[in-house]
Parts: structure tokens; sequence; C-alpha cells
């Protein structure tokens, strides 16, 4: 059975996508603003829209894109070959039950113009477990279809108009749905706020947009604080793989009710909430078995759906279906609240970990994540803790706030035998690698005492994610090895009762505080490790 698509958001499968590269390279300095001029016509033609066809896989929908464009003097016969093989390295699907299949860079030579051609295919068909209903197939050379692509991105971001793409029942519905004048929703007499607005990286500007409404079974929110991370920094600078523009960014959310939708119970106007970051489908088997925190179809705010980097904001029904919607307990601030979303993060690691009354624990990152880290180890009843990090001044701002046994700056000394001789040669209990360094996960392995505990909670990036691992280490010191994927709801229920009882206290860590206008140089600051945490005020 085909997996539906999902029903009111658009995303993209990777972030060196056709679509994110090339809206980036169109783009205008952020100061400035584009005049969408082309007639869309010059590209998408009548004779270019298909409705009703039937494919038996998305190989021979993919094949039908290519005879379309064949067809109609677009491309030659090696083109719908390339449709196919670009498939091979990335996905094109994008979501709300469209693909936009397009040939690799060295088969434009086969491009005659540039065209852009519509298939739908009503009974769906299966695209790598997602349901495609309608390709926008892409022909072109240079820049001539980005008209098109910002048109479609604007019908995608609102459910009502995806829908009418995916059901248009004439050319002329098809045509006008994508026109850059008929897709861009109209903001003369609406109510306007501010928003940061991710359309390409290093292209993020603060806007006014309109102000979500809620719908049936969502709920909305006047956000209060929404906190930075180093993520935030690595979308500014490289966008993100389920993130495609436009999109507001931001998921460590903290506000106030304002409205309710229809279908929603247990909430009031005014109530003071967080929400989640990482959102499980409640439905799936890792789901049903508790481990909802590596849902298979996870979906994320700021990423599928709009984040908290804005006035007002939109938790979506997705959220309220697993619980994600936690009231603040008294005396947490909006600020300390958006902060639970890390703790959770932090949580969920060290509840794998395991940490023991005593256990001498070493946390490689100098970061807010490496600060929690600590305090929470301490909570866990932990014996010595070393802090490692590289850079001196952000290890003295973050050890003068949480008090680690030891600091150790691995870019002067081995860090493997400073911790070694700092327990007279037996190694650490624990090991937290909250940072996205190789060396550090290889040498957590190597300081590892006798039936040591380490978690790999900071990713590797995915251009280099291996490790040189001693695999003798590991068996005959019986070592062992976890990973750690963000948190579940009920983490983040936890970290707000931790913060509450102020068992784990992070006031002290949030050092910035920044307007909304003044978000992207909360992203400097991030950059710089200039601040521990850095929380952004609407």
């Amino acid at each position: 059975m085909l997996r539906p698509p999902r029903p009111t958001r658009w995303w993209c499968r990777s972030s060196s996508s056709w679509v994110t590269r090339h809206l980036r390279r169109s783009r205008t300095p952020s100061s400035t603003v584009k005049t969408l001029s082309p007639d869309p016509r010059a590209i998408l033609e009548p004779s270019a829209v298909r409705l009703g066809l039937v494919a038996g896989d998305k190989a021979d929908a993919l094949r039908q894109c290519g005879a379309v464009l064949v067809d109609i003097g677009a491309a030659s016969s090696a083109y719908s070959d390339a449709l196919l093989e670009r498939e091979k390295s990335v996905s094109t699907y994008i979501g709300e039950g469209v693909a936009i299949p397009h040939g690799t860079n060295e088969s434009r030579e086969h491009i005659e113009r540039a065209a852009i051609a519509y298939l739908q295919f009503p009974d769906g068909v299966d695209w790598d477990g997602n349901e495609v209903q309608v390709c926008i197939a892409i022909a072109s050379r240079s820049e001539e279809h980005i008209d098109i692509l910002q048109s479609l991105a604007a019908v995608l971001m609102v459910p009502e108009s995806a829908a009418a793409l995916r059901d248009a029942s004439s050319i002329d519905d098809v045509i006008a749905l994508l026109s850059p004048q008929a897709s861009s929703p109209p903001t003369e007499g609406k109510p306007v706020v501010k928003a940061l607005m991710f359309y390409a990286p290093e292209d993020l500007r603060v806007e006014d947009v309109p102000e979500p409404e809620v719908g049936p079974g969502e709920i909305k929110l006047r956000v209060r604080n929404c906190s930075t991370c180093g993520t935030d920094v690595k979308i500014f600078y490289n966008g993100h793989q389920n993130l495609s523009p436009p999109r507001i960014i931001g998921h460590e959310i903290a506000g106030e009710i304002v409205a309710i939708g229809d279908g929603v119970e247990g909430w009031e106007i005014g109530a003071r909430v967080q929400v989640i970051a990482a959102v499980p489908c409640g439905d799936c088997y890792e789901c049903n078995r508790g481990w909802m925190e590596v849902c298979q179809n996870q979906t994320s705010m700021g990423y599928q759906y709009n984040g908290g980097f804005a006035e007002y904001m939109i938790v979506p029904r997705e959220v309220l279906k697993v619980d994600g919607l936690n009231r603040i307990p008294e005396g947490v601030g909006f600020d300390e609240a958006s902060a639970a979303e890390p703790l959770a993060c932090a949580i969920n690691a060290q509840s794998i970990l395991g940490i023991e009354n005593g256990d001498t624990v070493v946390v490689f990152g100098a970061g807010p994540i490496g600060a929690m880290h600590i305090r929470l180890a301490r909570a866990n009843g932990a014996g010595r803790i070393f802090l490692i990090d590289v850079n001196d001044e952000r290890l003295k701002m973050t050890a003068d706030a949480v008090h680690p046994d030891e600091v150790i700056n691995g870019a002067k000394v081995d860090v493997v035998e400073r911790v070694k001789e700092l327990t007279g040669g037996r190694g650490a209990d624990a090991i937290i690698t909250a940072t996205a360094a190789n060396i550090a996960q290889e040498q957590a392995i190597s300081m590892a005492a006798r039936n040591g505990k380490i978690s790999f909670f900071g990713g590797l990036p995915k251009a280099n994610p291996t490790i040189t691992c001693d695999s003798n280490l590991v068996h005959y010191r019986q070592l062992r090895i976890f990973g750690a994927n963000g948190s579940a709801p009920h983490h983040n229920k936890a970290a707000l009762e931790m913060i509450a009882s102020g068992k784990v206290p992070v006031k002290d860590l949030i050092t910035e505080h920044i307007a909304l206008e003044n978000v992207l140089d909360a992203f400097d600051i991030v950059k710089r490790g200039a601040a521990i945490k850095v929380t952004v005020e609407p």
C-alpha cells in the first residue's frame, strides 16, 4: 500500500537538490527583491499539460515525463534516460504528492529549449515509499524555470492550493495555479507579522508575512522565545536535506496560546506552552514500541512545518496527535522553556547511556549542549566530570557556568593521555561526544575504561561520517557504544520538570537575548561561540 502524501506541508529530500541550488543561484542579495516577470506560459505551455495518466511504477512515470518533453520539442530522446539517472543519486520527490523530475547536469546538451511539463497521475505512483500524483518535469539549461519553481513553492505552502494542483481538471487550471501572480498570496488588507524566511543557503530574510490562521485540529501561538543552536547555523550556510524554501525556521520554541482550532480539547487561551521539535508519527513500528525518538516517519518544526522565528506560528495537528505541546511549569520563563528541547535530547542520550553513581564522565564539546550534559550528569549521580574542547575562551565561559572538575584543551594536550592520567590509568566510565568531530569519537573509544559507556551524541558530517575504531578495544574492554537521536515527546516533559525543580538549571546558560529583527546576529554569535546559549525574542 502506498504511503499517502503528508497533508499540509512541503519538503525536499536533499539539501543539495536541484531546487535549492538553483533557487540559491537565482536569488538577488537579501536587501533586494527579485521581480517575477516572465510569463509562465513561455515555459509551461498548454501542450505540456497531461491529465488523467496512469503509470505502473516510478520508472514508467519518468519515461512518460521524458516523452512529453520530447513531444513538445524541448529535449531529445536521450534526456529521458537522464531523468532516470538523476533518480539514482537523489529522489526528486518534494512532498505534497509532487515530484520534479529533471536530468543530470551532463544531460543539458540534450535540451533543445527551456520547458516544464505537468503530468497528473490521479491513482498515484510509488516514489520511494511516497505517493506522487503530479510530476512537474523540467528541461532547462539555465534559469528560465525559476519563476515557475518559486510559484510551485508558494502553491505547496498552502494546503488548499497543493490539493488544487493535484486535483486540477483542466489545462487552464494548471497554468493558473503555477502563475507567479496567481500563486503569490495577496497580503493587502490582511494582518502581517515578522518572520525569518529561509530561501536558500545564505539567503535568509526577516520580512513581513501573512499572519497565520489557525485551522481545525491546530493551535496558534504568540511566540515568546525561540532559541538557537548549531543546527540553525548549519542551515544558514548549507540548508538541510529535509528543508526546502521558502520556510520559517526555528525549532526551540516557547509561547502563549492565542487561538484554538475546531476539535482541539484540553487547552485554553493564554496557556504558556513549549513545543517539541522532532515530531514522531505515532503510528509506525518504532512509535508503537515506545521508540518515538527514532520514528521512521519523523518530521520536525522549522523543517516540514513553519517554525518559531516568527511573531506567531501554528502548532500543527501532528504535534498535538503525539502529545507534543507541553505546559510550562510555574516559575519557568519562556526563555528557559525554549531550552527544554536541547535538554530533552541530553536526557534521551543519558537515559540510554546509563550514568551510575560515582562514574567518571567526560564530555566533549563546550557548547550549550555540553553544558547541559554536565549538569544532567551531576543530577544523575556522576562523580568527577571532565570537559574537553579546543577553544580556550569557550572552555572558560562554559566552565565558569557549570564547573566541571577538569577542563582539557584538546588543541594543547593529548586528551586520551590526560584522561588516563587523571584516572590513574583506568580511563573514563562514561563519555559523551557532544560535538560533530570524528576525532572525538575515536578518542572516546581510546579513553574509555573497562566496561565503559560511550554516547555518540553529536552526528558527523554526511560527507565524512566514518571513524577508525580499534575493535579489539571494544571487545576486550567490553565497551558499550550508543547512538542518540534527538528526543521523544516525553523527554521534553521530563526536561521541563528538571528545569522547574532546579535539578538542571538553564537560566544562567542563556547568555544572550536577541530581538527577532536581529536574528541573523544571533546566528553569528552562535557561529563564533561568543555565548553559551542565544535566544531570540519575537
